[in-house]
């Protein structure tokens, strides 16, 4: 492994502490009837959406990439079309 290969590695992993130590106890506290928020259109992630972003940045790849090309592999696989691409949020079969 390269020293900017571990340098990355190290950076994910402390990406993952930080999502444990800082959003996971709001995502996972308790809902009370009557007194807890209801977060409807809110923000929902784990720590793997985090280290994704983390290192889309650390690539400074900020736009349409391979992991755009993923997502898009995936989704056309759920709604079952022969090919896709995304626009403007919008998933053309």
């Amino acid at each position: 492994m390269t020293k900017q290969e571990q340098l990355k590695q190290e950076i994910l992993n402390k990406t993952k502490e930080y999502y444990k130590l800082v959003h996971k106890p709001a995502q996972d506290k308790e809902f009370v009837d009557g007194e807890s928020r209801v977060n409807y259109a809110g923000r929902v992630f784990d720590e793997t959406e985090m280290q994704y972003l983390v290192d889309s940045s650390l690539d400074f790849w900020l736009t349409y990439g391979d992991y755009s090309k993923k997502f898009e592999k995936t989704i056309i696989k759920i709604f079952k079309c022969k090919m896709g691409i995304f626009s403007k949020l919008r998933l053309l079969c």
